[in-house]
């Protein structure tokens, strides 16, 4: 039999097994199948390799160290989403505490300025990601799991912890924020 990250004898024996060393075995093989999807997650909100792949390390530590609180109410997955999601999350919101942006910063990265428009391809998918990224955090991250990690409302509910209606409203809400700013004038 292949194992893959969905084999559930892979995720429910790393889930049970007790202390010994098939339980590093089975980290190792269960490390494997996930280790990819992890990073790219973590890569996708932070923007840097070498902090994504320190936050992929925190990921698998804290899945480790906490995995008696998998209920499986859940896809195993999902759970693993929401912790590399939240670990994300943490991490940005560390990063910018008082940070301060400058007129400047905010030109070269807003793309309504002038500069940009000029700069920017027919590339729809660039231009999503420019919209993103100046959608506050919470839509940002509701619209990439919905639309970029393909998550159901269901797991985006289970990872954000809200009602499925929550998560539709919260999405509706974002991507009428996002259609304005589609078409929100350029900045002088």
């Amino acid at each position: 039999m292949t194992m893959t990250a969905r084999s559930p004898k892979v995720k429910n024996h790393f889930l049970t097994v007790k202390p010994n060393y098939s339980r590093v075995l089975n980290f190792s093989i269960f490390y494997k199948l996930y280790y990819e999807k992890v990073y790219c997650k973590c890569l996708s909100m932070v923007k840097n390799e070498a902090v994504a792949e320190d936050l992929t390390q925190d990921v698998f530590l804290k899945i480790y160290t906490s995995r008696s609180e998998f209920r499986g109410n859940a896809q195993f997955s999902t759970w693993i989403y929401a912790v590399a999601n939240n670990c994300c999350i943490d991490y940005i919101r560390k990063q910018q505490k008082g940070r301060t942006v400058t007129l400047e910063e905010w030109r070269r990265t807003d793309p309504r300025t002038e500069e940009n428009i000029e700069e920017q391809t027919p590339d729809i998918k660039k231009r999503l990601k420019q919209i993103l990224s100046i959608l506050p955090e919470a839509e940002r991250n509701i619209l990439t799991m919905k639309y970029l990690d393909g998550k159901s409302i269901r797991e985006i509910a289970l990872v954000l912890k809200k009602t499925d209606s929550a998560v539709k409203m919260q999405i509706k809400r974002a991507k009428a924020k996002a259609r304005s700013l589609c078409t929100s004038p350029v900045i002088d």
